[in-house]
């Protein structure tokens, strides 16, 4: 009975043997793996270029939460459109999965033998998909609605959000960008408006410029031509602050294909008045604009949605600034009191990121978007929040679907091809004046998932410079094996 009791202590004890061996040879591995991946990060990164740069570095492996390189990792970074990560994370645990963002029409009076009885009533929560065709259905449904005349006036409800149009520290000659359009509950075309032109066929004539939608809600004052004179600067856009006058300058040369230039609305809400006017009357509905007095009734005549999930795609896919803010904004008007404010929305933010476990003591939240200079994330924040997704089986398949997944779609389209990196990297990107970054989900070759938050501040390169440096380390990691 003694020997067989020290029979299987022996081969308890050889068996864990065994197994420490294989442990520490897998610790080896790993170790060797993870050196060599930090010698050639670093040497990445010692490229002359980059000395004025600020870095900051987190890569991680998202089961064992252990660090696989790290740089700077817990400093503070401008993320700019990385931001959106957080966002949309938010958006996602805030809202129900089924959230509808609504364009509506109703009205204060009843429609009778073909006369709407009142006022005609858009009211707008904040749908960055509605567009101008959208428009054209609402109109088009008046019209076969029996609708002939509306004896009241066009109002629009924009109560849904606060009046502030900006994010906060957003830069003012940011202004007439598409990329900085108001935030306003109603929304038309992204807020913006583009301008296609031809070029003319006779030489040093003025170039021909088309609006989509059209209408002659903007002053066009066209100083371009048609020309082969290379000394003259190509043609460039411009609108006065808070104006609809539009400048063209310079030339477009002869036989070239149409350029479009696209450029954000001063007053999206009037510019929309003057859009829904003007198709109501060509569609043959007269508008009597009386004053109604009738009781404070609402009777609903047509309702447009666009589901949480598309914004959501929108946001980090095509890194779509406004679909961003609006999330902020509609994240405090549900979860709080109309209207609904920046303010509250990074309120909430905040309390979203608590309640993960994860520290907003250090780290500064301006916008949405990331288009404001205020922002200021690191990159262990960034990991810490995409493991916690990754982790989360109810939301994460949403949350993974809205990125850009490399050299297939969204902002990573043309990025990673032909490398490891392709179809592999799903990832959010961020530019800056002079500050890039990309941060999301990589596999190693064998299959290990990670995190990572590369971004990069301050540097007096080219922002290709800068992604270059980004894919060629995560180019590095996809081609690694680490267990």
């Amino acid at each position: 009975m003694k020997s067989n009791y020290f029979l299987l202590l022996k081969q308890t004890f050889t068996v864990f043997l065994l197994i420490l061996i294989v442990s520490l040879q897998v610790r080896s591995q790993h170790d060797k793996t993870t050196g060599m991946l930090t010698r050639q990060i670093n040497s990445l990164l010692a490229d002359s270029s980059l000395i004025p740069c600020s870095i900051g570095i987190s890569i991680m492996d998202i089961a064992s939460g252990e660090s696989i390189y790290a740089l700077n990792a817990d400093k503070l970074f401008h993320p700019a459109s990385n931001m959106k990560l957080v966002t949309t994370a938010a958006a996602i645990h805030s809202l129900p999965s089924n959230f509808q963002f609504k364009t509506t029409l109703t009205s204060n009076g009843l429609l009778i033998d073909g006369i709407l009885e009142g006022d005609l009533i858009l009211t707008g929560f904040g749908d960055p998909l509605f567009s101008h065709k959208n428009l054209d259905s609402m109109v088009q449904f008046l019209k076969q609605s029996g609708i002939r005349k509306i004896y009241g006036k066009i109002k629009f409800d924009i109560n849904y959000f606060d009046s502030l149009k900006w994010g906060h520290g957003w830069m003012w000659d940011d202004e007439p960008d598409p990329t900085a359009p108001f935030i306003t509950p109603i929304i038309i075309d992204n807020n913006t408006v583009t301008f296609t032109m031809y070029p003319n066929t006779i030489l040093n004539e003025k170039p021909f410029i088309r609006l989509t939608p059209e209408s002659n809600y903007f002053q066009i004052i066209n100083n371009s031509i048609t020309s082969s004179d290379s000394s003259i600067p190509e043609v460039q856009i411009r609108r006065e602050h808070g104006s609809n006058i539009i400048y063209f300058s310079g030339r477009i040369a002869p036989g070239v294909n149409p350029k479009e230039f696209r450029i954000s609305i001063s007053n999206p809400v009037e510019y929309l008045n003057h859009l829904f006017f003007d198709r109501l009357i060509k569609s043959g509905i007269e508008i009597k604009n009386m004053e109604a007095n009738l009781p404070l009734k609402s009777y609903p005549i047509f309702e447009l949605t666009h589901d949480l999930d598309s914004v959501i795609n929108i946001a980090n896919k095509l890194s779509d600034n406004l679909a961003a803010e609006v999330l902020l904004k509609t994240i405090a008007a549900e979860l709080t009191t109309m209207p609904g404010s920046s303010e509250n929305g990074i309120r909430l933010i905040k309390k979203f990121l608590i309640d993960e476990g994860i520290d907003t003591t250090s780290l500064f939240i301006a916008d949405g978007s990331g288009a404001s200079w205020y922002n200021a994330l690191s990159p262990n924040f960034l990991v810490k929040l995409l493991c916690l997704e990754y982790k989360n089986k109810t939301s994460f398949s949403r949350y993974y679907e809205s990125i850009s997944i490399a050299g297939v779609d969204g902002t990573l389209k043309n990025r990673m091809k032909g490398t490891p990196a392709q179809n592999n990297v799903r990832a959010k990107t961020g530019t800056l004046t002079g500050c890039n970054g990309i941060s999301g989900y990589i596999h190693t070759k064998d299959n290990v998932p990670l995190a990572f938050s590369i971004l990069l501040n301050h540097c007096p390169v080219e922002q290709s410079n800068m992604r270059k440096i980004e894919d060629d380390i995560l180019e590095l990691i996809g081609d690694v094996r680490i267990k």
